[in-house]
């Protein structure tokens, strides 16, 4: 076998083809309340995306260090933050994006507009699971005939990934079955039922957010699904389970964010802190782009 798995580097994944017999199941759009740090006294709260719900509370605290500003830090699925941004009292002063589009859906709540829009990062997709023997590499590291329906029946129960009506991760994973491994009529014929978890022939869960997506899928030892880099690579190395990038980087996700219109103070406050982040890498570590792209293995800003 030739899988990546733990201290091995990012650069030597292999390519894997999903295989799956599988339904799309329906979801819901209901607003979800938010995760929250809950700390005594914030400066200012942020609302990030769920991929960003470590990376964004090690920044926090990084900030805290040199500038002694307490950050809330709040997340959950893009979709759901944008919902909460638009009701007008969400009490977030930056809010970061797991995609390119949704800061622009908030813009009745931004400070000037459009005009503190940016990206910030590139997420990066991979198909994960804690248990290396769901998938089968000859000793060269190509597929040994890639996860087919039958090593489905045989060890995958279940594929999961985030509500892609929420979270552009679980759009992103989406789109990759329907146009780079080319399984998205199975996905929709739910072929061979009789073998599937669910009454109508489904082995596709979907979770509310990435976070209990990878929540799930570690939990779960016959489960594979889409989950962010970010939570299972530290310094180029898978840390967690075993990761498959199938798919070109044209599939990478830009990240952009936006500051939210709060007080005076608290904008400033934002201001400050969404221009530190946005401060181009430093070659060794210090600020918040060597800390997303080398310790949590983001891609750089698009």
């Amino acid at each position: 076998m030739d899988s990546l798995k733990n201290n091995r580097p990012f650069g030597l994944w292999k390519k894997l083809t999903l295989g799956i017999s599988m339904l799309f199941l329906s979801v819901s759009t209901v607003s979800a309340g938010a995760t929250c740090t809950n700390k005594p006294n914030p400066d200012i709260t942020i609302a990030v995306a769920s991929n960003m719900w470590e990376p964004a509370q090690d920044l926090a605290n990084i900030y805290n260090v040199s500038n002694n500003i307490i950050i809330e830090v709040c997340h959950n699925s893009t979709g759901n933050l944008v919902n909460d941004i638009n009701t007008g009292n969400s009490g977030y002063s930056l809010f970061l994006a797991a995609n390119a589009s949704a800061p622009y859906s908030v813009t009745n709540y931004t400070v000037n507009g459009t005009d503190t829009i940016h990206n910030y990062t590139t997420g990066i997709p991979v198909l994960w699971s804690k248990n290396v023997s769901l998938v089968d590499f000859d000793s060269t590291g190509n597929t040994n005939g890639s996860i087919t329906l039958t090593a489905l029946i045989l060890g995958v129960n279940e594929v999961v990934i985030a509500d892609p009506a929420l979270a552009p991760y679980g759009l992103a994973a989406v789109d990759i079955m329907k146009t780079v491994t080319n399984q998205w009529s199975a996905v929709t014929n739910g072929t061979n039922s009789t073998s599937a978890n669910t009454s109508n022939g489904s082995y596709l869960i979907t979770k509310n957010n990435i976070d209990s997506t990878y929540t799930y899928i570690n939990a779960t030892e016959s489960a594979v699904g889409y989950v962010a880099l970010s939570q299972v690579c530290r310094n180029s190395i898978i840390t967690s389970g075993y990761g498959y990038k199938d798919y070109p980087s044209t599939y990478d996700i830009p990240q952009s964010g936006v500051l939210i219109n709060q007080n005076p103070t608290e904008n400033s406050i934002a201001a400050a802190f969404w221009d530190w982040l946005l401060l181009p890498r430093l070659p060794v570590g210090g600020n918040a782009q060597y800390v997303l792209q080398t310790t949590y293995c983001y891609g750089p800003p698009q």
